[in-house]
């Protein structure tokens, strides 16, 4: 796929899921070190601590959700684990 009809498959996409009330952020505005990880690892941190605000949370409890993230098969297997 060239950058021209990659560009046209993202664009439908994003206007797609914005018009379900998503939000789209630009690449360059996400919080990340790595381009490498795919996890957004200071926004999930934040998201576990908010969701579980009435649970008190170690640095370990979120390290071991992060491993077993991280360590999930990228498939149905790996989404049925959760």
């Amino acid at each position: 796929m060239d950058d021209s009809e990659r560009r046209l498959v993202e664009d439908y996409i994003i206007k797609r899921l914005t018009a379900k009330n998503w939000r789209f952020v630009e690449a360059k505005n996400l919080k990340r070190d790595n381009l490498g990880e795919p996890l957004l690892i200071l926004d999930l941190i934040e998201a576990i601590k908010r969701v579980n605000k009435d649970v008190r949370l170690t640095e370990g409890d979120i390290n071991r959700v992060l491993s077993e993230l991280k360590l999930a098969p990228a498939n149905r297997e790996g989404a049925n684990g959760f």
